[in-house]
């Protein structure tokens, strides 16, 4: 069998692909290959084939793979009568030498797959749970994993009219939905839409949700259609105007400029975005409530409270719960709901299961769990229990290493500046897979300090109410922190409180409700970073090297801009064994 690969083209765009020869996955995050933001490939369908292009020369020249497939494989789009394939096949083979292309329907299908393959349990069996905004098969699914085989056990798609009833299982809709009208302020500062669900976790923290405020939120969610009309009294009228047909656009003469559109949604992101990516239309909306900072931290909270309870409620139903428990009790958590850690932790915690989440549950991961599928069906084990974390592309301009003046530095110096309370961006090796850096594009400092955390955040041009995450060597994570597993905090999936003595010491990344969302390191996942944290006596600070609106970044282009542009104090690239130390001087 020759080569294999598999692109998703909605948001969060990315290619997948399997070399025959080296039986290895790796994977192209259209993002981090543009600069742009969970790209939306489907909205840019004149820039496909040169996307396409680049992705073939990465492919061939980073990675190793001749431009020689068996097959192809085409997400399938959530609007299929109207826009059948995200990704046009006619251009991929016009781009790829490839003997058949194929189209993979069931969104969270590819998603309980990706996550399966990367789990402990491929042998064995247990339950798979897939949740988030929306797909081509529906909301929320569960799933039972034997053996390398796959059955979907329970689905729930958004129709009301089927239940009867405001159906609290379209879990990651209803965030959305409920934080864009609930928390006004956030939503001001955030053009992706995509970027809104993180904010209101982390500002949750900060809020009460047992506060009139707090039960607003839990209404939110939940569809109340009194207290969403008393928040955001138009939504009622924009949701008719989103959900119109291109006939009822027609019939109702809306267009612009004469040109008509296939969906109310494609015309209200015509209308107000300046590009795909950035349509937030809860921007539209200005409640009349005018809610300060605190009421908003309220109502985030009853939303994220009433989020994790329909969600363990969801699980602990009788069909559902037998299902978990015949499997063993181990649950594959996929799908972008996933990346809500204070979620995760209460299925861990409350319902006592073994719990993995894998670092790629957003869309970005779909095109691997493509690969797993197609490779099960034909009879392949490659898959079984890969490791993909660090599956991404190199750094595209390393020829810059040699263009700028750096200073060759020990390992051990590099501690001595974390020490000295520099803040530095660290770049090594290939790019993390999902929406998380592991340390191979991060911006690391010593947590201790009282101000460090606002310093951070100044480099990154974020929210000063935005947590930060602590890696620690895996054997070590007792020492700093309780929780209730240890061996699944690689991803930064959970959240642990940290231990009372270490409060003050870790006050960077400890969350102000005493949690942390620890990053455990062994040698054999990040030697680099293993031995560093080592040579630092404990733990780092460690957030994502990008700042606000650009994905991570993959380019040392990018890198020295921010290390010009903003409080950072120097940049570290790990290339051929050796620490190369950037500063702005020396630029």
């Amino acid at each position: 069998m020759a080569n294999l690969a598999a692109a998703y083209w909605g948001h969060d765009s990315s290619i997948c692909f399997y070399n025959d020869q080296s039986k290895t996955f790796h994977v192209i995050e259209i993002e981090k290959l543009t600069g742009i933001k969970h790209y939306r490939g489907h909205a840019r369908y004149e820039e496909q084939k040169e996307i396409l292009e680049r992705c073939l020369k990465v492919s061939e020249e980073d990675f190793g793979i001749e431009n020689d497939y068996d097959v192809f494989i085409v997400g399938s789009d959530i609007h299929e009568q109207i826009n059948p394939l995200c990704l046009d096949p006619d251009i991929v083979k016009q781009v790829f030498n490839v003997r058949e292309t194929t189209t993979h329907h069931r969104h969270h299908a590819a998603h309980a797959w990706g996550a399966y393959a990367q789990s402990p349990w491929v042998t064995k069996r247990c339950t798979v749970f897939t949740h988030d905004a929306g797909g081509d098969d529906g909301h929320t699914h569960i799933w039972r994993a034997d053996s390398k085989r796959l059955l979907s056990l329970d689905k729930v798609n958004y129709d009301r009219t089927t239940y009867g009833y405001i159906d609290t299982r379209f879990f990651g809709r209803n965030y959305n939905i409920s934080s864009g009208l609930g928390c006004q302020n956030m939503v001001g500062v955030t053009p992706n839409p995509l970027d809104m669900a993180g904010k209101v976790m982390g500002a949750s923290a900060y809020g009460d949700h047992m506060s009139y405020f707090g039960h607003c939120g839990k209404g939110l969610l939940n569809e109340d259609e009194e207290i969403t009309e008393a928040i955001n009294p138009s939504f009622p009228w924009f949701r008719r105007q989103y959900m119109k047909s291109e006939q009822g656009l027609v019939r109702d003469n809306i267009m612009r400029y004469g040109r008509t559109f296939s969906s109310g949604k494609e015309w209200w992101v015509d209308n107000q975005a300046d590009s795909p990516e950035e349509h937030n239309y809860f921007q539209m909306f200005i409640s009349p409530l005018q809610l300060t900072w605190e009421e908003e931290c309220d109502v985030a909270a009853g939303i994220q409270r009433q989020h994790e309870d329909n969600v363990l409620e969801y699980l602990q139903t009788p069909r559902v719960w037998d299902e978990i428990v015949r499997n063993g009790k181990r649950l594959v958590i996929s799908g972008g709901c996933g990346l809500n850690i204070l979620t995760n932790t209460r299925i861990q915690d409350e319902l006592g299961l073994e719990v993995f989440v894998p670092p790629d549950v957003n869309d970005g991961g779909l095109p691997f769990g493509m690969l797993c599928k197609y490779m099960a069906v034909n009879g392949m084990s490659e898959f079984e229990g890969v490791d993909i974390r660090y599956a991404g592309q190199p750094i595209q301009d390393m020829e810059l290493l040699d263009v700028h003046k750096s200073t060759i530095i020990t390992l051990e110096q590099l501690a001595d500046l974390l020490k000295d309370d520099n803040i530095l961006g660290l770049v090594q090796g290939t790019s993390e897979v999902g929406p998380r850096a592991l340390g191979n594009r991060s911006i690391i400092c010593d947590p201790k300090g009282w101000d460090k955390k606002d310093k951070v955040n100044i480099v990154k041009c974020r929210e000063n109410y935005r947590p930060f995450a602590p890696m620690v060597r895996q054997e070590d994570a007792h020492i700093y922190f309780e929780a209730t597993s240890y061996d699944n905090l690689e991803y930064m999936n959970f959240s642990v409180k940290t231990r009372e003595e270490y409060k003050e010491e870790l006050a960077a990344v400890t969350h102000v409700d005493g949690t942390a969302r620890v990053q455990s390191v062994t040698r054999k996942s990040n030697a680099l970073v293993y031995d560093l944290l080592s040579a630092c006596g404990g733990v780092l600070l460690n957030t994502s090297f990008n700042v606000r609106g650009k994905p991570i970044l993959n380019t040392l282009k990018e890198a020295f801009e921010v290390l010009e542009e903003t409080a950072l104090d120097g940049v570290v690239v790990y290339h051929d064994e050796k620490l190369h130390y950037f500063t702005s001087e020396l630029l």
